[in-house]
C-alpha cells in the first residue's frame, strides 16, 4: 500500500494505493500462456467484476517486473478461512455474493458491439440446459457442504 499526499493538508484527500505484482500464472494450463506476466489482462479482468469501476487503475515495469495498481478500496475485507466463517450461513454469504460478482462480471463487454446477442443467445443455451445446471449446482452446493463440515471437523480435531 501506497499513500499519495493530496493536494490539501487533510488526511482525507490523501489517496491509498494498492499495488501488486503480476504472478506469473504459467503452470495453469486454462490461462493463454503468452500472456501470463500481462499486467492488461487483470486490469480488463477487475474491470470486468468490479461493482463501480476502480479509481486510478493502471499498470507499470519496474526493474524487469510488471505490476498493476488501484485506488484502495472502502470495502475491502480480507477473508481467513480458520477465522472468518463461524456458521455455515457466513460461508454461504461470501460464496453467494463471490459469485454474484462473477455471474454479473463474467460476460460484461466480452462481446461489444454484440453484448445483447451474446446475452440473449446465453439465456436460449441456460433454458435449454436447465435442468442440467440445476443437477450440478445441488451437486456443487452438496461438495461445498460435505467440505465445510470437514474443514470443521479437522478444526475441532486440531483444537483439541
Amino acid at each position: 500500500l501506497v499513500r499519495i499526499r493530496g493536494a490539501g493538508d487533510a488526511a482525507a484527500d490523501d489517496v491509498v494505493l494498492e499495488i501488486k505484482e503480476v504472478r506469473d500464472l504459467s503452470g495453469i494450463d486454462c490461462i493463454d500462456s503468452g500472456r501470463e506476466q500481462d499486467p492488461f489482462r487483470i486490469l480488463v479482468g477487475q474491470t470486468r467484476i468490479a461493482y463501480a469501476p476502480f479509481k486510478h487503475l493502471g499498470y507499470f515495469r519496474f526493474r524487469g517486473r510488471n505490476f498493476w495498481v488501484h485506488s484502495w478500496v472502502d470495502n475491502y475485507k480480507e477473508v481467513k478461512i480458520e477465522t472468518s466463517f463461524s456458521t455455515r450461513e457466513d460461508l454461504q454469504e461470501v460464496a453467494y455474493d463471490v459469485g454474484v460478482q462473477l455471474g454479473k462480471g463474467h460476460i460484461k463487454h466480452i462481446a461489444y458491439p454484440l453484448d445483447l446477442q451474446l446475452r440473449r443467445e446465453q439465456l436460449r443455451l441456460i433454458d435449454n440446459a436447465r435442468d442440467q445446471i440445476a443437477a450440478a449446482c445441488d451437486e456443487l452446493a452438496r461438495l461445498t457442504v460435505d467440505a465445510w463440515e470437514m474443514f470443521c471437523r479437522e478444526a475441532k480435531r486440531k483444537g483439541e
